[in-house]
């Protein structure tokens, strides 16, 4: 997508790819819509997103506790279930 509303346009792909039950493909996604779009709107929420595929998708909590970790950076109204997540995540990966 190109224009004003593009970062939102993708964005909102990366989710359908998630609702969508395509985990690698929204990965990749969120990615390209961090490298293009460094200071879009949902950059922080990317990682939101980029930790839920990560945890819940791919079983990768090691990997979504990074992406937690980013996001709580910055947190947003997602703050409260970014931790709670990432609780669980270091209590299944252990120390």
């Amino acid at each position: 997508p190109k224009g004003p509303l593009a970062s939102e346009a993708r964005f909102r792909l990366c989710t359908l790819d998630v609702e969508e039950e395509r985990p690698t493909s929204a990965l990749a996604c969120v990615r390209k819509y961090r490298r293009d779009f460094p200071s879009g709107a949902r950059t922080q929420e990317s990682y939101f997103v980029e930790a839920t595929i990560l945890r819940g998708a791919l079983d990768d909590c090691r990997g979504a506790m990074l992406a937690y970790d980013r996001y709580l950076e910055q947190p947003g109204e997602l703050r409260e279930q970014a931790q709670r997540w990432r609780e669980v995540c270091a209590e299944k990966v252990g120390p």
